[in-house]
Order: structure tokens, then sequence, then C-alpha cells
């Protein structure tokens, strides 16, 4: 009897410790699982946070410079500010190479100075980074340089900004004018040089006139009044960074009608003169046929932009 019970106690206990034991590996699974899912998760996140970074907000600016005709070299300025944020104190600056326009011509992008907050840099590199040294606004201030050399259009390019918060992308764009300027030496010009070997009156020093501009141009002559006695003009000299067409027949006589006497290209370049010149001399043909005497003749010489209905080149 004794015996049973001594067998029935040392089960019991068997029993006991087995279940004890079952409930350990089972809790310890549960963890495990538990710890297992953790992981999934965390790496789920992971890799989705990777997939899907936070994407800096992206703006776009226009810069208009307006309409500009740099007969002299000028510089235009546009200001504006932009709200920054906390942690936005670190700045990227990227640009193209160039201002453009439809018929190839460029105005290079180390004529841009861009200022933030007071700092101004010179866009003659490649990219770079700047600490921006405010949590609250950049200044900027874009100052485009133009000169007397830069072609007739439409110009465009890009300066861009980016920050760890946006990015923002200004498109520049300009408009340059064509221009034509003209002066003389002198408004008084004496015909007191006598040839009897083909009888002509003419000026013993020639009428100089200096031409610039930054596009095609055509210089054009005409008589203020009528006269019995015909003068008549000749292209004597050419000075200058471009060939000029000499429109002017020979042996024309000068009228009220406006006449085309000359005709050229762009003036103007980074490397060479401002002024293209050319030399004129005023003559009457056969001057033994008029009466001797004095005689004031008034010319007027006009220079304008080229234009196909006024004189095909």
């Amino acid at each position: 009897m004794r015996a049973e019970k001594r067998f029935g106690f040392h089960d019991n206990c068997i029993n006991l410790l087995w279940l004890l034991i079952k409930e350990s590996i089972g809790m310890q699974a549960k963890i495990g699982w538990m710890v297992f899912c953790f992981l999934i998760l965390s790496s789920f996140d992971c890799l989705w946070s990777g997939a899907n970074p936070v994407r800096a907000e992206e703006y776009r600016y226009k810069i208009d410079f307006g309409k500009a005709r740099p007969v002299e070299s000028l510089v235009l300025d546009r200001n504006l500010s932009i709200k920054t944020n906390p942690g936005e104190n670190r700045i990227k600056v990227d640009f193209d190479s160039a201002l453009s326009n439809h018929n190839g011509d460029h105005i290079s992008i180390n004529r841009l100075n861009l200022s933030i907050n007071d700092r101004n840099f010179e866009l003659d590199r490649g990219p770079f980074e700047v600490d921006s040294q405010t949590d609250d606004k950049l200044f900027l201030t874009f100052s485009l340089k133009l000169t007397p050399a830069d072609h007739p259009g439409d110009y465009q390019g890009t300066v861009s900004i980016e920050t760890p918060l946006k990015k923002i992308s200004f498109q520049l764009e300009v408009e340059v004018e064509p221009w034509v300027r003209m002066e003389t030496d002198r408004f008084l010009i004496r015909m007191d040089q006598v040839t009897k070997e083909d009888f002509k009156l003419r000026s013993a020093v020639p009428l100089t006139i200096r031409l610039a501009s930054n596009t095609k141009w055509v210089l054009s002559v005409n008589s203020t009044q009528k006269s019995k006695v015909p003068l008549q003009l000749k292209l004597e000299r050419q000075r200058g960074n471009n060939a000029i067409q000499d429109l002017f027949q020979s042996g024309g006589h000068l009228e009220t009608d406006k006449k085309a006497l000359a005709a050229g290209i762009s003036t103007v370049s980074p490397s060479e003169s401002y002024w293209s010149e050319i030399d004129l001399v005023v003559y009457i043909d056969d001057f033994n046929k008029y009466p001797a005497g004095e005689e004031l003749f008034q010319l007027r010489f006009l220079l304008e932009l080229w234009d196909k209905k006024t004189v095909n080149l």
C-alpha cells in the first residue's frame, strides 16, 4: 500500500515537471515568434522608407530682366526673397553654362552674379554649396551683365537652388534689342581740290563716319534740297572688324530721295574695336560745266537697322 502511494507521488512529480518544461518551451517559442515578427516589420519599414524617401518640394520662378539695348555695357538686377525653415541652412547651387537664344547665340553664365544674403557668388565654375547662415529667409539678387557685342534675341537659362527641404528652379530671361549708332568727325567738308586730269572738284579731306551696331545695318544718304550742280559720293576707305558692302553706284548723283550707301553686319565683338569707319569723298564731275561761285550743299546720313524692304544684301 505504501509502495503504491510512493509510485503515485513520483509519477505526479514527473508529470508536473513535464508540464512546466512544455510551458517554458511554449513561452520561449512565443517570445521567439514575437521577436521574429518585430524584426520582419522593422525590415519592411526600412525597405519602404528607402524606396519612398521624403521628397523635397519643387518650385519654379521666372526671373525676367526685361528688354535691354546694350549700346554700352550695362548690368540688370532683379531681387526676391525665399522663406526658409530650420534645417535649410545648407544650399546647393547649380546652373546652365549659358543663356541661349534660338539663333544659337550665347551669354556666358560667368556674366551672372548671384548674391545670397549679401554674399556674392560669380557663376564661373561648376555647382557649389554654401551656408545660408539664416533660418528665416533667403535674400537673392541676380545681376546680369550685357555688352554691346551681345546679338539681338530672347535669351533663356536656368539656375537652381536646393536645400534639404525644397528645390527651386529659376528661369532667367532677357531680350536683347538691336541697336545702331553713328558719329562723324566733323559737320563741314570743303570741296576745294581740283583735278584737271578728270575734271573733278572734290573734297581734299574725306568725311569719316563711325558706325557701331550689334546687328545688320544700312547707311543711307540723300540731299536735303535739289541743286543744278550734281553731287556725287565715293566710299574711299573702310576700317573696322567687318567687311562693309558698298551699295552706292559709281557715278550716281545725290538726290532728295534716300539711297542706300553702304551696309554691314555687327561691328562689335569682345576682342575687337567698337567702331567700324568709312571714309567718304564728295565730288562734282566735270565741274567746268557749271558757273563759278560758292554754294552750300546739305547732305543727310541715316543709319538704320537692316530691313529686306530697304535693301537686299
